[in-house]
């Protein structure tokens, strides 16, 4: 489950192939309590109005020992105190909340998860894109062939940005592990 909707026909192929697929929101999908193994959240949360609740409403219908798995923008990463109003992944308005990875496991724990690990790793389009907001104040490739051939070549400039993000303390994208109680 995600805070994304996921789309009907994907939701329709995966129930032609058994799997308990539904359509809608955290708020207006039914959720049995502790039904459930795992929970992604795979650069959904960040959207969301609530985060507290959408994590409560996920950690209750994990099992005792289910995991939850979340990946969001990394808000303490030195590309978005470079960048500031230009960093790739603030995308506002559709990212509602930025978080830190203090913020992020204060947020797991006060849902009632174990946070296992915390890390950070480096996207291939981060760096980049950021680099061209701040050039040019917009995206240069928004769709087609010409976003395909850019996204592309983010890929050679994905051993700068990682070595970036080591050197000055993380990368822009960070995940968690946590795990509800048994």
């Amino acid at each position: 489950m995600t805070g994304i909707e996921p789309s009907p026909a994907a939701c329709r192929t995966a129930r032609a192939r058994g799997v308990d697929a539904r359509e809608g929101t955290l708020g207006d999908v039914t959720l049995e309590s502790g039904a459930y193994d795992a929970a992604i959240f795979r650069h959904s949360l960040e959207h969301t109005d609530d985060v507290p609740q959408d994590l409560m409403t996920v950690v209750r219908a994990l099992r005792p020992g289910g995991l939850l798995l979340v990946t969001v923008p990394n808000f303490a990463c030195w590309q978005r105190r470079r960048f500031g109003d230009r960093w790739y992944h603030l995308d506002l308005p559709r990212h509602r909340v930025h978080l830190t990875p203090r913020g992020l496991r204060a947020a797991l724990e006060r849902a009632g998860t174990q946070v296992e690990s915390l890390s950070t790793s480096t996207s291939t389009v981060g760096l980049p894109a950021s680099v061209q907001y701040r050039l040019v104040g917009r995206c240069l490739f928004p769709s087609g062939l010409s976003l395909r051939v850019a996204s592309g070549l983010c890929a050679a400039a994905l051993p700068l940005a990682w070595a970036l993000d080591r050197a000055y303390g993380g990368g822009d994208q960070l995940h968690a592990v946590a795990q509800r109680p048994r």
